[in-house]
């Protein structure tokens, strides 16, 4: 008889402790929701959104820049006067782009193509005159 008494007993208390731990839970959702109307926040979270994404675009922009420019000054550091003359440093720079991240299929990826290129024929130039002195 002892053994079903605690079992029972046991069994009352986790449900009493559920239920007081569910009230408290609903109650302080619905005092939080009411001190701050929905559409504020929400407007807020957007603009949080925006602002970190657009941070995030900026420091990817300018990573992107110092490895297509460091990798152009090393391309450019070891090239021969006759390799550096017929070099397309640009379309090299396409090349290690695509090679390196991934072949551009939307305008805002062949957007980030195209600026690696220009910082890679940047490093090319930069790389290739301080091997020549």
């Amino acid at each position: 008889m002892k053994k079903y008494f605690f079992t029972a007993a046991t069994v009352a208390l986790f449900a009493i402790g559920f239920a007081a731990s569910d009230e408290e839970t609903s109650s302080s959702n619905s005092s939080s929701e009411s001190s701050v109307p929905q559409t504020e926040q929400k407007q807020e979270t957007e603009a949080e959104r925006q602002a970190r994404e657009e941070k995030e675009r900026a420091a990817k922009i300018k990573e992107l820049e110092e490895k297509g420019y460091k990798a152009g000054y090393k391309a450019g550091f070891s090239a021969t006067p006759a390799i550096y003359r017929t070099t397309d440093a640009k379309k090299q720079g396409k090349i290690y782009y695509s090679a390196g991240f991934s072949t551009p299929t939307s305008e805002e990826e062949l957007e980030l193509c195209n600026l690696f290129a220009e910082k890679y024929e940047e490093g090319f130039e930069a790389g290739y005159r301080a091997g020549q002195e």
